[in-house]
């Protein structure tokens, strides 16, 4: 058994969906937009230089900010990081007892690690060498003299290094 369509079900099924208006309506929508709108401020030469006047003092702002976290280089000419701390002199005199203790101690090492050794201080001096020749064309550059910074570091740590290697191999009676 079906149901019987419900009459009020079947004529509303045979109505239009759509319905067409009268008129059109889009001008008086757009005539009450407009109305509605504000209109827009006029720019004025100010307000065309403050948004590029405002980049250019973040870029500014950031560039200080980075200079100044960079180390400064110290003026000495042997570079190290502590030789600003200690004064040049002191710096030259520890430099001095390092190469001393270096030089006594390089000899009682076994041959292949002297060899070694002496390779990797030579790579060293060369990079100073360089660095230096670099710096007299360039005297101000400050990537340079931190590479000529931690150039003679690296030179002082290996002196260091092998004096200590060197002591801790020696019978205590010959230190």
């Amino acid at each position: 058994m079906s149901p019987t369509p419900d009459p009020i079900d079947t004529r509303l099924a045979g109505l239009r969906t759509e319905l067409p208006p009268a008129r059109d309506l889009w001008p008086g929508i757009r005539a009450q937009l407009g109305s509605q709108q504000q209109p827009e401020p006029q720019r004025t030469s100010r307000s065309r230089w403050v948004a590029p006047a405002a980049l250019a003092a973040c870029v500014a702002l950031a560039a200080v900010l980075l200079l100044r976290r960079e180390p400064e280089a110290p003026a000495i000419a042997d570079a190290s990081p502590h030789a600003a701390a200690i004064g040049e002199a002191a710096y030259r005199q520890a430099r001095v007892r390092v190469e001393s203790d270096y030089d006594r101690l390089l000899p009682q090492l076994a041959p292949q690690t002297r060899q070694r050794v002496e390779q990797a201080l030579g790579t060293i001096r060369r990079a100073e060498a360089d660095i230096a020749a670099a710096l007299a064309e360039d005297p101000g550059n400050p990537l340079l003299l931190r590479l000529r910074q931690r150039a003679a570091q690296r030179e002082i740590d290996l002196m260091t290094t092998v004096t200590r290697d060197a002591v801790a191999e020696l019978p205590r009676n010959e230190t």
